[in-house]
């Protein structure tokens, strides 16, 4: 029964990330967990099967990518030429500079196909068969990094740059992580700027455990970047830097 129901799910609990995917494996040992398993597999939809969707959606001519809400995982955007001319509409509609970020409710569906050369680094690509709305408000609270993130992104350009256009400047942020190796070498690996201090606790106010991390916003993609680090669940919070 085990190995008959592991074949059948394994494909959907991917979908859902490698955490959730291990813990499965764990509850495959347990026959009360296994009937409760099911109950919920058998609410979740179908690989290949359109369901209701939010997240938030990066489109451009480069760039075209879509992150569930409350979930970490980047995903390339397909969909049929007619639904892409709406979103292509919908996103000139709703935003003031290339690539900002914007909230979608679609019907859609994982989809197994090879990615295009753009694509990158993504976990997998995502079909929209049809939007039921695109909205600027909501990104971040989609994120689960409302209350993060204590500044406000959309005073950026595309450059991660604020002020006059005679006086751009980057914006600088702070944040503390726990003083191990293994935070640390995630931190590095999302944000390249980051320049970390031990017994400093800047202005943020870190503790004797923690590590100060400074990094900026003149970055290629310093929005995704920012909402990396404030889903990690041991950053508490994100703030604005200033220097004497």
């Amino acid at each position: 029964m085990n190995t008959h129901f592991r074949t059948k799910a394994t494909p959907l609990l991917r979908t859902l990330g490698p955490a959730v995917e291990a813990s499965v494996g764990e509850c495959l040992r347990s026959a009360g967990c296994l009937i409760l398993l099911l109950g919920l597999i058998s609410s979740l939809p179908a690989i290949g099967s359109s369901a209701s969707l939010r997240g938030v959606i990066v489109y451009g001519h480069e760039e075209r990518t879509l992150s569930l809400c409350g979930d970490e995982r980047i995903f390339w955007v397909s969909a049929a030429a007619n639904v892409r001319e709406q979103l292509a509409a919908a996103v000139e509609r709703n935003t003031t500079k290339p690539y900002q970020p914007l909230l979608i409710e679609f019907e859609g569906r994982f989809v197994d196909r090879e990615l295009p050369g753009l694509a990158g680094d993504v976990d997998g690509m995502i079909e929209i068969d049809r939007i039921h709305s695109v909205a600027r408000n909501g990104v971040l609270a989609c994120k689960g990094q409302a209350s993060k993130i204590r500044f406000d992104l959309d005073r950026l350009n595309g450059d991660g740059l604020q002020g006059p256009p005679d006086g751009l400047r980057a914006l600088h942020y702070e944040f503390c992580i726990p003083d191990r190796p293994d935070a640390l070498s995630e931190v590095r690996r999302i944000d390249p700027s980051l320049q970390v201090y031990s017994r400093s606790p800047g202005r943020i106010g870190c503790n004797d455990t923690e590590l100060l991390c400074l990094g900026d916003t003149h970055q290629p993609g310093h929005r995704q970047v920012l909402e990396r680090l404030a889903a990690l669940e041991y950053v508490t919070e994100i703030r604005e830097a200033f220097f004497e």
